[in-house]
């Protein structure tokens, strides 16, 4: 299927040398996509929270490539920032970015 071509790109990118996590995570994150709009959000649920689980740990990494990016690179750092304040928050934090 589509989404697990999806998780094995990720998981190419996520294991590449230098890793390229965000690119990894934008794959899984179609891939979770891909499950809920094939067969619903209860379909293949093991896949789901592996997809899941993984994205919350690589988060931290995603956060420092996002960060790490040019200065000129706004719209990635501005993502940066609030994907930090989710790691550090939680999502209930995750929409306080007014005046970020």
């Amino acid at each position: 299927s589509a989404a697990l071509a999806h998780c094995e790109l990720s998981h190419d990118a996520l294991t590449a040398t230098p890793p390229r996590v965000g690119e990894g995570c934008e794959l899984l994150d179609i891939a979770s996509s891909i499950l809920v709009a094939e067969a619903g959000p209860g379909y293949s649920r093991e896949l789901q929270e592996t997809i899941n689980r993984t994205l919350q740990e690589m988060a931290p990494a995603y956060v420092i490539e996002l960060l790490s990016m040019p200065l000129e690179a706004t719209k990635e750092r501005t993502e940066g920032l609030r994907a930090l304040r989710q790691v550090l928050w939680g999502a209930a934090g995750a929409g306080d970015d007014e005046g970020a």
